[in-house]
């Protein structure tokens, strides 16, 4: 192995590392081409799933349109480690509860997804500045940015209740009601 070899190795962790602290906000892990980024919907309904799994926990809700016909939305969450930290389980939903839930609706009108954006800050964050978040948040139509104070760059480690209340309250779960 040549020094170079060798010195460029010894730098992959600080490249790691310096990616990691760059306050700059990455869009998913995943191409959002899907969806209709011009187009925000409102999807009021019913759960008739709640599937628990990675890649993505997903949540399907079935709508009845103003012509009384039935149509089901996927909307699609985070990972169930992300969830967990945010105090979601596999129960935290059950089929027969009223949600209202808002996102991008997909570019095929047929196969009825959401992908819902909430992006939360905290107020002491100085890895990500808030204009930064304001920029991010005006970009994508139809995203909530919501600020937490007492909070800096860990939310899910500062303040995990009030981050999932805001999960919680942004996926529109009317607590206690059911059809």
């Amino acid at each position: 192995m040549t020094m170079l070899e060798v010195a460029a190795l010894a730098a992959l962790p600080l490249c790691a590392l310096a990616l990691a602290l760059s306050p700059q906000i990455a869009p998913a892990h995943h191409s959002a081409a899907m969806y209709d980024l011009s187009r925000v919907v409102t999807v009021q309904g019913t759960v008739s799933k709640y599937d628990w799994r990675n890649p993505h926990v997903y949540i399907y809700v079935e709508e009845v349109t103003e012509r009384g016909e039935r149509q089901e939305w996927k909307v699609e969450g985070l990972p169930t480690t992300v969830m967990q930290r945010l105090d979601w389980n596999a129960q935290t939903l059950q089929p027969g509860e009223r949600i209202d839930v808002q996102g991008y609706a997909t570019r095929n009108s047929e196969s009825k997804g959401l992908a819902p954006t909430l992006i939360v800050r905290g107020a002491q964050d100085t890895l990500v500045p808030a204009a930064h978040a304001e920029a991010y948040a005006s970009a994508i139509e139809g995203a909530r940015l919501v600020e937490v104070e007492r909070a800096a760059h860990l939310l899910a480690i500062e303040r995990p209740d009030e981050l999932a209340r805001l999960v919680r309250d942004f996926l529109g779960v009317l607590e206690g009601t059911q059809q």
